[in-house]
């Protein structure tokens, strides 16, 4: 896991536009190799969902505190449920869901990071969380620990079932992830509760945990595109000095300008950086830099294989079974039927 400010990229893939040099709102925010200015593109991409359940579940073996009945049963969505029974102020072995199978792009940047909890509690007693904490390898738990901070406020309901929530689109928990963490099978969640109650016991229930990661992908043009630059720091710039990667054509303006447009040119297909150097009034130079990637974006085709992926890691396991007569459609941004195939 790598925590720097050179993880956060933006992404995603832009459509074809008619490359004009004209001002324009800036909106988002790009990676940035200074923390004083961001670098933009005037068609920004958009924050993307992956979510995945649960497909492992441990608990930690001590000699203090109550086991979970049945961790495993946690991984379905059943009202079948991993079970721990508190006397009074004890405190439960901590169990940590692991193995989602995220399969976030190379060089993504996570914006946020939800975990859904469906559970409830029985019993006069009350159920206090300890650790509610985002886990990576050797169960070391990381980021900001936000026990008894779901945001539903209906976490370890009373004998009935509810969902909460921990987390957010817009919260990292304190953390830089990279999309090879969250792709670790080893990326997960920890939670530890105890029995807050001095009188009575109570017993907790889970029944299955899900993740969402919020992410943008890489910023990509296609071959035959043309894409737009600006950046933008808090104060008046007088100057900038863009740094174009070799081989990209400069289709308007200067490399002093403050907005300029590339194409192609000769350039390989790949991954680059592009940089602009800004000058204040004050005689201070900040730089700029976005990671983007240059793509043949070749047409979409239907093909491969239907199967159902029991631990959602989005290969085709030996235990796996291939799904016959199932209908794939690919339809356009209007809504039109382009290609059909049956499994």
């Amino acid at each position: 896991m790598v925590f720097k400010w050179e993880n956060y990229y933006l992404l995603g893939k832009i459509s074809v536009w008619v490359c004009l040099i004209t001002l324009f709102p800036i909106a988002g925010t790009g990676q940035i190799s200074f923390p004083a200015c961001d670098l933009h593109v005037k068609q920004e991409p958009r924050i993307k969902t992956q979510t995945r359940r649960v497909n492992r579940v441990q608990q930690t073996d001590t000699r203090y505190f109550i086991d979970w009945e049945s961790p495993d049963e946690a991984i379905q969505s059943d009202n079948q449920y991993s079970i721990t029974a508190l006397p009074i102020l004890k405190t439960a072995e901590t169990l940590t869901f692991r193995n989602f199978g995220f399969q976030i792009p190379d060089l993504s940047a996570v914006y946020g990071i939800t975990v859904k909890v469906e559970g409830m509690s029985a019993g006069e007693g009350y159920i206090r969380e300890k650790i509610a904490m985002l886990a990576l390898k050797n169960s070391t738990v990381i980021g900001e620990n936000k026990a008894n901070l779901a945001y539903n406020q209906q976490e370890w309901s009373r004998d009935e079932e509810t969902t909460w929530y921990y987390g957010g689109k817009e919260d990292t928990w304190d953390l830089e992830l990279i999309s090879e963490d969250i792709n670790d099978p080893s990326f997960g969640f920890s939670l530890q509760v105890r029995n807050a109650s001095g009188k009575e016991d109570v017993t907790a229930f889970i029944d299955h945990v899900e993740i969402e990661i919020h992410y943008k992908e890489v910023y990509r043009f296609c071959d035959g595109d043309c894409v737009t630059f600006s950046a933008s720091k808090n104060g008046d710039i007088k100057a900038y000095d863009w740094i174009i990667p070799p081989g990209f054509e400069l289709l308007s303006g200067l490399e002093t300008d403050e907005i300029i447009a590339l194409g192609k040119g000769v350039a390989e297909y790949g991954t680059y950086e592009i940089c602009v150097d800004l000058t204040d009034y004050a005689d201070e130079v900040f730089r700029c830099c976005r990671t983007f990637i240059l793509d043949e974006c070749p047409m979409p085709t239907i093909g491969d294989i239907v199967w159902n992926d029991l631990n959602a890691d989005g290969i085709l396991d030996s235990d796996e079974e291939g799904l016959p007569d199932v209908l794939i459609e690919i339809y356009d941004i209007n809504n039109a039927l382009v290609a059909s195939a049956i499994s």
